[in-house]
């Protein structure tokens, strides 16, 4: 009895550390917040190579590429992921969306590393779009800006934003889509008409 007893405690404290272990999970879990559909358009997943600055960085800005108004959407986390590279030698890389203080979708200077170098690196980062309030006079809120100090030549490619907090495997803007398909049946319209006139 004395044996079973203490056979049937061990398995009662396995039992309760697993389910205490399954909570704990479960509330990591439910803390994730995943959006998928791609916010970031006019852009496919081709490299883009930032703006040289000041003959000794890169520098550029996207604006009014977020196919979301940020000054209505106060409250709501997002994460933006790309891919970067320096292909003329490591430098520090950052991303923010500072410059004249906006009202809306601001967030500081984050250094998401301090050498970037020449293979292809996977960023992320989380913004959580809040209301600055009015002593922030900045209209530029739809607006991302990514920073190499060190470096020109800097390359970006496949960059996303969506909604939460969890970063999705790269997909193009549903605006982007649409836009290619009307420019597929306009040149579809203009190859048929074509056609005629040589079939005449």
């Amino acid at each position: 009895t004395s044996e079973m007893n203490s056979a049937i405690k061990v398995s009662a404290d396995n039992i309760t550390s697993s389910v205490s272990s399954t909570y704990a999970t479960k509330a990591q879990v439910n803390d994730i917040t995943i959006g998928g559909r791609n916010l970031f358009s006019g852009y496919d997943e081709s490299e883009i190579r930032l703006n040289d600055y000041q003959s000794k960085g890169s520098f550029t800005q996207f604006i009014n590429n977020l196919t979301f108004n940020p000054c209505e959407t106060v409250g709501e986390t997002y994460t933006i992921s790309f891919w970067a590279k320096s292909p003329n030698g490591t430098t520090p890389l950052t991303i923010y969306n500072q410059n004249g203080q906006p009202r809306h979708f601001y967030f500081e200077r984050t250094q998401l590393t301090a050498a970037l170098g020449d293979e292809w690196e996977y960023f992320t980062h989380t913004v959580t779009n809040v209301d600055k309030g009015e002593s922030y006079t900045g209209t530029a809120c739809n607006r991302l800006e990514f920073y190499a100090s060190d470096k020109m030549g800097v390359l970006v490619k496949k960059i996303k934003v969506e909604r939460g907090n969890k970063a999705t495997d790269w997909t193009p803007a549903p605006e982007d889509i649409e836009s290619d398909i009307s420019d597929l049946d306009t040149r579809i319209g203009s190859a048929e008409s074509s056609i005629t006139q040589l079939s005449n």
